[in-house]
């Protein structure tokens, strides 16, 4: 498998990711407003990555934003969007290529394409995961989101 095609299906997994952990906080009635906030920033963190890639200023974006469900939903589907087009531009070579970019700080930082790509499925992972605890403390089931279950699809 080419690493291009690799991310592909990891991008692939981590919308359907987002849109199960979102499916899951609205199936809910206890109030999970630290849930939102989170899934709030990974969907955020996303959209800044990709316009880091695709070489824009992100220092108005916030990382953390006050957003409904419903706003979740479909920032979900277009940060899902967003990547899958993003991925399938690139050639092998594209992957190796770094990117210079700003933090919230304002601090500069140069990654490859591929260590970002990582770094954003690795995020959002580790987010679902205490979206997930927040659910299950509030008694609502939580999403399915490990990778081999999707994969099993």
């Amino acid at each position: 498998m080419l690493l291009r095609d690799h991310f592909l299906r990891t991008f692939e997994f981590n919308v359907q990711a987002n849109l199960r952990i979102v499916e899951a906080m609205k199936s809910t009635d206890a109030a999970i407003d630290d849930a939102l906030a989170i899934m709030g920033h990974v969907l955020h963190a996303e959209k800044l990555w990709f316009l880091r890639l695709d070489g824009f200023d992100t220092g108005s974006i916030p990382t953390w934003p006050k957003l409904t469900l419903d706003e979740c939903f479909v920032l979900a589907a277009i940060t899902g969007d967003n990547a899958r087009s993003f991925i399938r531009r690139l050639d092998a070579s594209a992957l190796d290529q770094h990117v210079q970019y700003c933090s919230v700080k304002g601090d500069v930082f140069e990654n490859s394409i591929t260590d970002i790509l990582n770094h954003i499925s690795h995020h959002g992972a580790y987010h679902r995961a205490q979206i997930n605890r927040i659910l299950r403390e509030h008694g609502a089931a939580p999403a399915i989101v490990d990778f081999i279950s999707f994969a099993r699809e």
